[in-house]
């Protein structure tokens, strides 16, 4: 006689007893030129596992007119579901969008990107870059989730996705950067949800430095004053010549010592006076306030504007009475 120690109809139940393993999240980051990317990464807590992948067998047999039935099951534990996502950061200055394509000025572009990658095992959804911000000399600039493109994602286990925002630069924005000595900083962090628990990864703040352009323009204009008795339409001996030399900082650093030298029917002449040719200072006036309010003259220093800031502009004035000798040179 066959023995068997299964009965017929009994049950038959294994347990693989294969039990939720966890893992350990790691932070890394680093940094390259002018850029400081570093990477801290948080999850969803971990919970116990609560799910198991079951099946059922059913064994049918005949002996004689009876019907023979046997079942059993097996049943695996699921590990427990581990979202995770890592971030990291880019950004960039698009210095040839302004009036100056080789330094940066108004109307360049800074860009942000941050990439998120979900290395977890679990999809997560609606997935957005979240407290962005851009400082740039102290001032923050607030990122929202619909800046950036795309404004959200569902993003399945082991998918990348880049999130990028643009911003155009006011021209005080790009002094304050400069002045600033640490340029621009981008702060972000991610955020999505899975399985019920919100998952987020952030990066430490990055930075672009700017740099630094002094640069002046100069733009010269006159005004002829007749003398008494002089009728003709051009300059004669004896008429005022009201010369006036109005230079502006359209660099993004303050000038300092701003002078200008002149060469008039061959005589050179400085504006902060000539005494050898008789020529006092010339007359200094502020014709733009810079944004940042750097402007600032010792009066003290006569012809000569001390500081001139970013974006603002002075004015030297000089009179010059026309000579016989000037007028038969023609």
């Amino acid at each position: 006689m066959l023995n068997s120690s299964f009965g017929r109809g009994d049950i038959v139940k294994r347990d693989t007893g294969n039990g939720a393993k966890g893992k350990v999240l790691s932070a890394a980051g680093g940094a390259a030129g002018t850029l400081a990317l570093a990477l801290v990464l948080t999850g969803a807590p971990s919970a116990p596992a609560f799910a198991q992948l079951s099946s059922t067998v059913t064994v049918t047999g005949k002996a004689g007119d009876a019907e023979v039935q046997a079942q059993g099951t097996e049943s695996t534990d699921l590990a427990e579901p581990l979202p995770s996502l890592t971030a990291s950061q880019r950004l960039d200055l698009d210095i040839s969008k302004g009036r100056d394509s080789a330094h940066a000025d108004a109307e360049d572009v800074v860009s942000v990107t941050v990439t998120v990658t979900n290395d977890g095992n679990f999809p997560v959804d609606r997935v957005v870059v979240d407290g962005a911000s851009l400082t740039i000399g102290g001032d923050a600039v607030d990122l929202e989730p619909a800046d950036f493109q795309p404004p959200s994602a569902d993003m399945p286990k082991g998918e990348t996705v880049t999130f990028t925002a643009t911003r155009p630069l006011t021209a005080e924005q790009v002094f304050r950067a400069v002045a600033a000595g640490d340029g621009i900083i981008v702060n972000a962090g991610v955020a999505g949800t899975a399985n019920g628990n919100q998952v987020t990864a952030s990066v430490e703040p990055g930075n672009l430095l700017v740099a630094a352009n002094p640069q002046l323009a100069i733009a010269t204009a006159s005004v002829l004053e007749k003398a008494e008795g002089n009728e003709g339409e051009g300059a004669e001996t004896g008429d005022t010549i009201l010369y006036k030399y109005t230079v502006e900082n359209v660099g993004n650093v303050s000038v300092a010592d701003v002078a200008v030298t002149v060469d008039l029917a061959g005589k050179t002449l400085q504006s902060q006076g000539t005494p050898d040719l008789g020529v006092e200072p010339f007359e200094v006036t502020v014709s733009a306030n810079d944004p940042l309010g750097l402007n600032g003259d010792d009066p003290e220093t006569a012809g000569v504007y001390d500081m001139l800031g970013p974006g603002g502009a002075v004015a030297f004035t000089h009179a010059h009475v026309v000579t016989q000798e000037e007028f038969e040179a023609q």
